[in-house]
């Protein structure tokens, strides 16, 4: 099976486990009253469609689409902006949220080996947004399964080139990042689906004219490797979710902007060699 439609087939996969388990508890996947509002400036052209019910969390600096199924995010949204302070404030202890029905508590992490991956990442939130959107980075509605290597690799690499570079060179970015399921997505010991890769989408406005580059990368990525391996189109994304990033979107300048990839203006050949901060 070619591996576009295997990856696109366990997409389909994970929203129809996601669907059933809606059909069989619709409440559970209901939102609390109060989600993103219309233009919310954390989100860019809307939210992104799942084609299942998603339970918006609203936060204070970002914004996070649920799926109780799933025990965790299917996507995050926020506004990165450049961080003027390094220095960010201690990290809270890690809690379940009660605005969910699957309740993922800091202790269903601690029987095996994934690591408790920020989505929504703290370096990011405690530092635009306060002690209380930090807080609200710490409940496990914000949080997937993610290997270790990884989550103190690759991913926390481009976590700092998010802020380090590219907020302070196009002053702000939308930024849209989530799980990507394989065919089978295996469990944890608490029964959460382990995602075989993670999808970071990164947006910024030229004008009136969006630009973005888009990151799909498997969990089993070296920590050192070149994050340039790993840019796609955002086509790319939708098709291995099953998400619509952008769907409020005129229909033409969506078709344009995710059919392409990245161009030299993020310097990411530079930039994706770097190592990270603790390296």
């Amino acid at each position: 099976m070619n591996k576009q439609l295997k990856t696109a087939l366990g997409a389909l996969a994970v929203l129809a486990l996601a669907v059933a388990a809606y059909e069989r508890n619709p409440s559970s996947n209901k939102a609390p009253g109060e989600g993103a509002a219309d233009g919310d400036t954390r989100l860019y052209m809307g939210q992104p469609e799942a084609g299942i019910p998603v339970q918006v969390l609203d936060n204070p600096g970002f914004v996070v689409g649920y799926v109780d199924a799933l025990k965790q995010p299917l996507w995050v949204a926020y506004q990165a902006k450049p961080v003027a302070n390094p220095s960010g404030p201690e990290r809270p202890w890690f809690e379940a949220d009660p605005r969910t029905q699957a309740r993922v508590s800091y202790h269903d992490y601690k029987c095996d080996r994934w690591t408790r991956g920020h989505l929504a990442p703290n370096f990011v939130i405690s530092r635009l947004y306060g002690r209380a959107a930090q807080e609200a980075a710490f409940l496990m509605s914000n949080i997937s399964p993610q290997a270790k290597d990884f989550n103190s690799g690759a991913w926390q690499r481009l976590e700092e080139l998010e802020v380090d570079e590219w907020a302070r060179q196009f002053e702000q970015l939308w930024v849209v990042t989530g799980p990507v399921f394989g065919d089978r997505p295996k469990p944890t010991c608490a029964g959460i689906p382990i995602p075989d890769a993670f999808f970071r989408v990164l947006l910024d406005l030229d004008g009136n004219k969006p630009r973005a580059i888009a990151f799909l990368i498997p969990q089993s990525a070296p920590r050192t490797a070149p994050l340039g391996d790993y840019v796609v189109s955002i086509d790319a994304i939708e098709q291995a979710t099953g998400l619509d990033l952008f769907a409020d979107m005129n229909d033409a300048q969506e078709a344009k902007l995710e059919s392409s990839v990245a161009d030299d203006r993020w310097k990411i050949n530079t930039l994706g060699t770097r190592p990270g901060r603790y390296n």
